[in-house]
């Protein structure tokens, strides 16, 4: 269990900081182990030197020029911050530019290679080498939305070559009507013309009656003039142009059947490239008008023949030639060859189109990125010559400060404190070889190894003097010492404590924290009239002197906290019985006492044994002074007087106590076990000199409750 007794005094300076009122962190000095070693080891090590306590004198030249170097300081840190803002705004525009780009062109194009447009691999490194570029383009929304659609299709197939079919309806017609003039020759029997099926049947019995005179149908005469007649009707030339005209419809049909199917075979428009679309759609329309009219004409044949054919003895009205121009098939074939080369090219087209995104992406946020990439060593340049010339006006103040001071007289200070106050003649604290700071010699060397004793006097003595520096507020400075005179001995802790008490009476507000009784009992006696006025005042019912006491005695104690482990100090008012019997064997018995009653606070429990042992060891070197060690002093006081087995019992959990300080509570022993060990612990100083305990529970203001 550790505690600290903290007591603070007031002067008539002091500023008093009510309740929710700010205090001035900076008007606090305080002297603990942390200041030691962090401002003075290598001082107290004679490995290096301390800072030099500034007390200015009368050097107006210095002073005048060290104002003029603070005005170019101010100056300076006031430009340095507006350049560091600047670049810090210039670096969060490029990081933004960088960010945006990464953002658009992963979003753009990682449907098109999902590795290499990933935010894995198209990285600031890969961002920075396109925005550093050159010459940029940006795409118009036509030109983008080509360029995504080539980049993110698929390579289309290639488009067949366009063979134009074998139509010839202009000599189709020709041959028509060569075939129609032949019939001139023939001589024409009307009534057989009339009818074609009669006329086919007199044809066929013709054929049958060619060598007979008489018919076999009908046993009239058929001479020699009606065969002649007959045949000239049924002429060769006749059955020729019949031939003729079967012959040009079957073409016809055919003719049309491949045009039909060449249609039907044509490229579509969706089979070409987006932007090839519209072209290939027009140049096919106007193929498609051409097979129309090729096609009509080709209809237009095969009904003159069938009309021909049907009245084969009636003059037929032909048209004039058909003068249809070629099909118009070149424009469709260079676009095929276009679009045939670039699906062969598809993958370097495709990679082309995305490079184009990119690039149309940098060039959006070049023009920034590179004002600001430019800026940035700019200002690093010119915040490295402001830093500079900061720095050059900071060394001319400090050099001008410096001409202010003597760094003899406070070294002459600290050397009379270590002398004077604590005796140590053989120590010398003296300014550095420069006077910018302190250093600590023995004989005339360098002082090393110094004992705790003496690193714990002269740190006591330059902290104390450093109060006295001319640029510390003295007039509203709260000043803080723990443990004072911890490692010195009781001659040199006399010493410190008339010192330090005569020092920091100066100031408004003084407060020193120890862990040592004897110290406790000299402030207790120096403030005693002090404290007894201030309380006088109190009890009249002066709420100033309540609320800041000229000397107050307050207690500092650490306390087990499961709950809130970081909530394990409490401050709490100084137990009176402490003021009237300053031992420490007063307060450890008030302590283990009230933790070991029924209603004794349980956040002492696993702190307090430590504090039973040295209770116990306490007690066992006055009742047995003669023991040589601890266990024969308490074989000497309990002899007769105590049970054995409680006696073991008390000395085994002392042992497990000793220097207990932060114990483990799932380890060690539970809680109401440890309050039943005290208990006994204290019975058996009961049992052993009763009238001792009694007189100790009075003194101490403590009642047990077992």
């Amino acid at each position: 269990m550790q505690s600290k007794i903290s007591t603070s005094s007031l002067n008539s300076k002091a500023k008093k900081v009510k309740t929710g009122e700010k205090l001035d962190i900076a008007n606090i000095q305080v002297f603990n182990h942390f200041y030691v070693e962090e401002k003075l080891r290598e001082f107290l090590d004679a490995s290096g030197e301390s800072e030099t306590i500034f007390k200015f004198g009368d050097n107006a030249d210095a002073a005048t020029s060290q104002l003029a170097a603070e005005e170019f300081i101010a100056h300076y840190k006031a430009r340095l911050k507006s350049v560091s803002s600047a670049d810090k705004d210039c670096k969060e525009s490029l990081k933004r530019s960088l960010s945006l780009f990464k953002e658009q062109v992963v979003e753009a194009l990682n449907v098109v290679d999902p590795d290499k447009y990933s935010s894995y691999r198209f990285d600031v490194r890969v961002a920075k080498r396109h925005l550093d570029k050159n010459g940029l383009k940006s795409l118009n929304t036509d030109d983008y939305g080509h360029h995504f659609r080539t980049a993110t299709m698929d390579a289309p197939d290639t488009i067949s070559a366009v063979v134009l079919p074998e139509t010839s309806s202009a000599k189709l017609l020709k041959q028509l009507r060569l075939a129609t003039s032949q019939l001139t020759t023939a001589i024409v029997i009307q009534e057989l013309a009339a009818d074609q099926e009669v006329d086919d049947w007199v044809r066929l019995g013709l054929r049958l009656h060619n060598n007979e005179s008489v018919c076999k149908f009908c046993s009239g005469l058929l001479t020699e003039d009606r065969k002649v007649d007959l045949r000239k009707h049924f002429d060769d030339s006749s059955n020729l142009v019949r031939e003729e005209l079967a012959r040009i419809a079957a073409t016809s049909a055919a003719e049309r059947s491949k045009l039909e199917s060449w249609v039907q075979d044509l490229p579509k428009k969706s089979e070409f490239y987006p932007d090839l679309q519209q072209a290939a759609d027009e140049h096919i329309s106007r193929i498609l008008n051409w097979a129309t009219r090729r096609r009509d004409e080709l209809d237009n044949i095969m009904k003159l023949v069938e009309r021909k054919i049907e009245k084969f003895y009636e003059p037929l009205d032909l048209p004039n030639d058909f003068r249809l121009e070629d099909a118009p098939i070149d424009d469709l074939e260079q676009l095929i060859n276009a679009h045939n080369l670039r699906s062969a090219d598809h993958a370097e087209a495709a990679l082309n189109s995305a490079n184009a995104i990119v690039e149309h992406l940098a060039e959006r946020h070049s023009t920034q990125y590179k004002i600001a990439d430019a800026r940035v060593p700019r200002l690093a340049d010119l915040q490295a010559k402001l830093s500079a010339r900061l720095q050059h006006h900071e060394d001319r103040a400090a050099h001008y400060k410096a001409a202010q001071t003597d760094a003899a007289v406070m070294a002459k200070s600290i050397d009379d404190d270590v002398k004077n106050v604590f005796g140590r003649q053989d120590i010398d604290v003296r300014p550095s070889s420069d006077a910018t700071g302190y250093v600590i010699a023995r004989h005339g060397l360098p002082a090393t190894n110094l004992s705790e004793g003496e690193r714990k006097i002269i740190a006591l003595s330059y902290f104390v003097r450093s109060l006295e520096a001319d640029d510390v507020d003295q007039d509203n400075l709260v000043v803080v010492v723990d443990d004072p005179v911890s490692s010195l001995d009781r001659e040199n802790m006399y010493a410190a404590f008339a010192w330090l008490n005569e020092k920091l009476d100066h100031y408004p507000q003084s407060i020193v924290l120890t862990h040592d009784f004897e110290l406790l009992r000299l402030y207790t006696v120096s403030t005693s009239n002090q404290r007894k006025a201030s309380l006088k005042k109190i009890g009249g019912g002066n709420a100033a002197e309540k609320w800041f006491p000229r000397v107050n005695f307050l207690e500092l104690s650490r306390c087990e906290n499961f709950s809130h482990p970081e909530q394990n100090i409490q401050l709490q008012e100084f137990p009176v019985f402490l003021l009237q019997h300053n031992s420490e064997y007063h307060y450890l018995f008030n302590k283990v006492v009230t933790t070991a009653r029924s209603d004794g606070d349980d956040s002492l429990l696993p702190l307090v044994g430590n504090a039973s042992r040295r209770l116990l060891e306490g007690f066992a070197t006055f009742e047995g002074p003669a023991g040589t060690s601890f266990q024969e002093k308490i074989d000497m006081a309990c002899k007769g007087k105590v049970d054995d087995i409680v006696k073991n019992r008390v000395v085994k959990f002392a042992h497990g106590q000793s220097h207990r300080e932060n114990p483990n509570p799932s380890t060690g022993v539970d809680l109401p076990t440890v309050r039943k060990e005290l208990q006994t612990l204290l019975g058996l100083i009961r049992g052993c000199n009763s009238e001792h305990f009694e007189r100790m529970c009075k003194a101490t203001q403590t009642t047990p409750d077992w």
